[in-house]
């Protein structure tokens, strides 16, 4: 794709950390126009997870050389909800514009992190809202980030090795 549909505008509205312990920031960045293989969603949902806590209070993924005269603007989130608004190519070939999907990201890449209006991330990360199990949106987006945290929980926290 060379570029956005006119409908989409060039920049959009993020909630970004400066640095530790700094309060959380508006701020504007670009609308990302999808590469092959990716998709742009107008985001709906998000949630909030221990990821976001850590990166804002602890400082998890913000450059330590970060600070109030030198802030990082790492734009926050990891899950998302919403609708499919432009494909690179193919888009992943199991997506369409119009659908309305939920994903998790958490490679601290402002494209893809979840709190802002717009996200651009691989198809593969995002999966279709299942019409027929009766999910909302605001269900569907918690569900990735919570299967993350009790992973983490029962391989990290408590040891027990995975079988696969």
């Amino acid at each position: 794709m060379a570029g956005l549909p006119a409908s989409i505008p060039a920049t959009h509205a993020a909630i970004a950390v400066s640095h530790a312990r700094a309060p959380l920031l508006q701020i504007a960045v670009p609308t990302h126009a999808p590469l092959p293989s990716e998709v742009l969603i107008r985001v709906t949902w998000t949630s909030s997870s221990p990821v976001e806590l850590h990166r804002a209070d602890g400082g998890l993924m913000v450059p330590s050389t970060a600070s109030s005269e030198s802030p990082a603007n790492l734009v926050l989130g990891c899950t998302f909800g919403g609708t499919v608004v432009a494909l690179g190519g193919d888009g992943g070939s199991h997506l369409a514009v119009g659908d309305k999907v939920f994903g998790f990201v958490q490679d601290a890449d402002d494209r893809q992190a979840s709190f802002q209006e717009y996200v651009t991330v691989p198809a593969w990360r995002v999966s279709k809202l299942p019409a027929a199990a009766g999910w909302e949106m605001r269900d569907a987006v918690t569900v990735s980030g919570n299967l993350v945290t009790a992973m983490h929980a029962v391989t990290e926290d408590l040891g027990l090795g995975l079988v696969w």
